[in-house]
């Protein structure tokens, strides 16, 4: 099964992971996904491209709903209104939010 790479981007030229095999850990960092297609394969390099992309996804989606959740405390403590748009973005961003799975099994 291939997965699709995401639209290249200079973050997604490279990828950084982690493979354990036969108890022995290998951890890469900011290796070019052009080497790892080369060593691993592509269906392996399309998995920890798009593993590194919504790694990525998940972040920005956390980091906006850190900064927004002022806004729940203070409707919780004063009742007052949460804007109708950052209630909006805020379910657009929890969609966003997916586990990765970087498990992987040789």
């Amino acid at each position: 099964m291939s997965t699709a790479i995401p639209e290249t981007t200079p973050d997604t030229n490279v990828v950084s992971f982690r493979l354990t095999a036969n108890g022995v850990t290998r951890s890469e960092t900011n290796v070019p996904l052009s080497a790892v297609r080369e060593r691993l394969g592509d269906e392996l390099a399309d998995l920890l491209a798009a593993n590194q992309a919504q790694e990525q996804a998940n972040a920005a989606a956390l980091a906006y709903l850190a900064a927004t959740d002022w806004y729940l405390v203070r409707n919780a403590e004063t009742g007052a209104e949460v804007p109708e748009d950052i209630l909006t973005q805020r379910a657009a961003q929890r969609a966003v939010v997916a586990e990765v799975s970087w498990d992987i099994a040789l």
